[in-house]
């Protein structure tokens, strides 16, 4: 090496980056095109179901930021031709698959035969202070009900005289 000359120089490791981050673009390229099929080729109902819950933890993740203090509702317009009914349990019902935790769950027909899934909230089953704003637990239980295109799932918060309750309907 001769004097003033960098073992590495400053063009060299521009291009090792360039090259590195064009690497990385397509890696991410090629995942979203595969969680593009991959979402399209689930069911109607699943996807219903994943708006749902994306919706639900918005409105719990706000209202863990403090951006909800009160009352809030977002309405999730269903688009499944596929009839499937959804339900909310406060504490499991009679889920086994939510071990007695609040928990939303999605009914429906497949050719393979009737399909459940559910998801477990990690909020309180009953809220311990009724002050409003302070904790979110579980609103009331909404039985399995049938859901079809053109209806909607409505996520609430609701002050109570109980404490601040969250709902799936």
């Amino acid at each position: 090496m001769k004097k003033g000359q960098a073992g590495f120089s400053t063009e060299r490791l521009m291009r090792i980056i360039l090259t590195a981050g064009e690497i990385i673009a397509v890696v991410l390229i090629i995942t979203g095109i595969g969680y593009v099929i991959r979402e399209a080729n689930k069911p109607e109902p699943d996807r219903d179901f994943k708006r749902v819950l994306d919706a639900t933890a918005k409105i719990i993740e706000n209202f863990d930021d403090g951006r909800i203090q009160s009352n809030a509702e977002m309405v999730v317009p269903l688009f499944s031709k596929q009839p499937y009914e959804m339900a909310f349990f406060r504490d499991g019902g009679t889920e086994d698959r939510c071990g007695g935790k609040p928990c939303l769950c999605i009914y429906y027909d497949t050719p393979d035969g009737p399909k459940t899934t559910c998801k477990i909230f990690k909020i309180k089953q009953n809220c311990t202070k009724q002050t409003c704003g302070e904790e979110l637990c579980a609103g009331a239980t909404v039985p399995p009900h049938t859901k079809a295109k053109g209806s909607a799932a409505i996520v609430t918060i609701t002050c109570t005289t109980r404490g601040t309750e969250l709902t799936v309907s």
